[in-house]
């Protein structure tokens, strides 16, 4: 079971770059003709959702959903949830091969660090996190934690406060629903396996499953909520940085503290999941730096032209420069579209 949720989230995590690139393709053919000439300049667009590659995006969106939620049921979300990060690091390299960026040694440097820290991570959690009985009060204490992370992130949306605080109660957010995605679905699985019919179902909703799911909505969407608005106080890769680290950290201390998933570690594998985890964060925050389209930004130029004045001669004319093609650091929103 841990090698197929492995795989899973394996799976889950290209699915999810893949997905987030096309659909940010679809919206900048939308956007711009082939003659480069905005949609709002030719009379408006056809709908986004009439686009066959964003249809397509949105599916493997929706796939790489499914591909999670199946992985966090199959192994600790300890295990599972830390895998995501190799999808900043496939969203990375779709980005080198997509639009010619030059592959410079930092970004190789950065993309071996955070592959080799995962690897290393998810060896240790592999062969000592385990998914056991449900320890007294945990559901109630997830539920808790939902809860906590939407009344949060609700008010710090709609103040619009500091930008790392919208990214910090964003990724607490995304690291709750995740661990209580895995509680849910084990949850349902054992209840199918044992064939307990209406006493299992009963059994779900005395633990407060229910709730449970309904908390992960709300949390998930003010998630998501939190995310837009940091994305208008503050760089991006500030917020690809903090979502990628804070997500799985969260997702890892619940199943460490509240599910109780690393009841056999040692001390030695708590020291390498300690190092393990310290360099993959330094990884991700590496990429985020030297990200090949996060390094480049808006240059403000005036391009100056010659025209005939009046009096026949020649006078300049000042010409706004383009806005940078949002699609070309749209694999910097990867977790906006993943809330699990």
């Amino acid at each position: 079971m841990v090698l197929i949720s492995v795989v899973l989230a394996l799976l889950a995590a290209g699915t999810l770059a893949v997905g987030t690139h096309l659909q940010h393709h679809a919206i900048r053919s939308r956007d711009t003709d082939d003659a480069g000439v905005p949609s709002s300049a030719r009379g408006g667009s056809e709908l986004l959702v009439l686009q066959p590659l964003w249809l397509l995006g949105l599916g493997l969106l929706v796939l790489e959903t499914v591909l999670n939620v199946a992985a966090l049921g199959l192994g600790p979300v300890a295990l599972v949830q830390p895998i995501g990060t190799v999808s900043l690091v496939i969203a990375v390299l779709i980005s080198v091969r997509v639009f010619g960026r030059r592959v410079t040694a930092p970004l190789v440097g950065s993309i071996a660090l955070t592959l080799i820290s995962v690897v290393g991570f998810v060896g240790i959690s592999a062969r000592y996190a385990s998914t056991g009985p449900l320890l007294p009060g945990s559901v109630a204490w997830l539920n808790g934690m939902l809860l906590l992370a939407s009344v949060v992130g609700a008010v710090l949306a709609a103040t619009r406060a500091g930008h790392l605080a919208l990214v910090g109660v964003a990724g607490l957010a995304f690291g709750t629903v995740a661990a209580s995605a895995h509680v849910v679905t084990t949850s349902v699985i054992a209840t199918v396996r044992a064939g307990t019919g209406v006493a299992g179902v009963v059994d779900l909703l005395a633990h407060g499953v229910p709730i449970t799911l309904v908390g992960m909505a709300v949390a998930s969407a003010v998630g998501m909520w939190a995310v837009q608005v940091a994305y208008t106080s503050g760089p991006p890769e500030t917020v690809l940085a903090g979502l990628t680290v804070l997500d799985p950290m969260m997702a890892v201390t619940i199943g460490a503290l509240v599910l109780g998933e690393y009841r056999g570690l040692t001390g030695a594998a708590a020291l390498g999941l300690f190092v393990t985890g310290a360099a993959a964060v330094a990884g991700v925050l590496l990429l985020a730096r030297f990200h090949p389209c996060g390094q480049e930004r808006p240059v403000v130029r005036t391009e100056v032209r010659r025209t005939a004045t009046s009096h026949g001669d020649e006078g300049p004319v000042q010409v706004e420069p383009d806005a940078v093609d949002a699609a070309e650091t749209g694999v910097l929103t990867l977790h906006a579209a993943r809330s699990i």
